[in-house]
């Protein structure tokens, strides 16, 4: 596919030209890639994967210059010929990008504001698609769209050891960012699907209290608790019982006990 973009990526950047063909056919011949009878490439080797990740790291800014007219031009392919490959795949170099240190590109704001739309779109998602798309919104949204805030505040772990992934922790973020948050009625909409669709099967762990934690960020949201406390009822043994109990039977009580004591003033 990277072929089909060398007109495009020329445009870009002149100083390319006639340099894509040559270095992708030094790595087909070297047996480096292997190219499909579509034209399309893979590494041959996982081994080879990981020897170009080890050379690139060490050129993380030249990466990045790189990377950044690539996923213009992939935007622009989408723009010509329709469909959504090319946007996709930029979202995913993006993700991937951000396995080499300080390798990430900064996309022109016009493309970063296109997928900031993939990703949010991504998000009205249910289940396991969601959790996919939490990851992808995480890695690829912009600091301006506030699903991808929230989608980092969901994907946060304060131990990024290997045991420490399951577990979530709160993220700091100051009372201006949350009031952002409870403003943004898309923000309530995901995490009423989160809770519902994601929670009863997530294998995370979250603490007792992510109800409060969820309700500091969108609000009241009893009813997406009290629906996925149905889900958790049909399940045997799951990870998040207790914060999933907590959210549904913890809130009923406090609004039970508020009616008490107004029905005795």
């Amino acid at each position: 596919m990277l072929r089909g973009l060398d007109d495009a990526l020329v445009d870009i950047d002149s100083s390319l030209e006639g340099k894509i063909s040559t270095l992708v056919n030094s790595f087909v011949t070297g047996r480096n890639l292997r190219q499909g009878a579509d034209g399309s490439l893979a590494y041959y080797h996982g081994k080879v994967e990981a020897g170009i990740e080890t050379a690139l790291a060490g050129h993380p800014q030249a990466v990045r210059l790189t990377l950044r007219p690539l996923i213009d031009a992939l935007l622009a392919r989408d723009d010509d010929q329709g469909g959504s490959w090319g946007i996709e795949t930029a979202a995913e170099i993006i993700r991937l990008s951000q396995r080499i240190a300080d390798a990430t590109p900064r996309p022109s704001r016009a493309s970063q504001d296109r997928l900031n739309r993939l990703v949010e779109n991504k998000l009205k998602a249910t289940g396991r698609d969601l959790e996919n798309a939490l990851r992808l919104a995480a890695a690829v949204g912009s600091s301006i769209s506030n699903l991808s805030e929230v989608a980092r505040w969901l994907e946060y772990r304060p131990d990024r050891s290997f045991p420490g992934l399951v577990d979530w922790g709160k993220p700091e973020r100051d009372a201006d960012w949350y009031a952002r948050m409870r403003a943004d009625p898309d923000v309530r909409e995901l995490i009423e699907s989160f809770v519902c669709t994601v929670l009863p099967t997530d294998q995370t762990s979250f603490p007792r209290g992510f109800a409060s934690d969820l309700a500091e960020l969108a609000g009241d949201v009893t009813g997406a608790f009290l629906a996925a406390a149905q889900e958790f009822a049909g399940y045997g043994h799951i990870r998040n019982t207790q914060p999933g109990r907590a959210g549904a039977i913890d809130r009923i009580g406090t609004g039970l006990g508020r009616k008490r004591r107004l029905a005795s003033s």
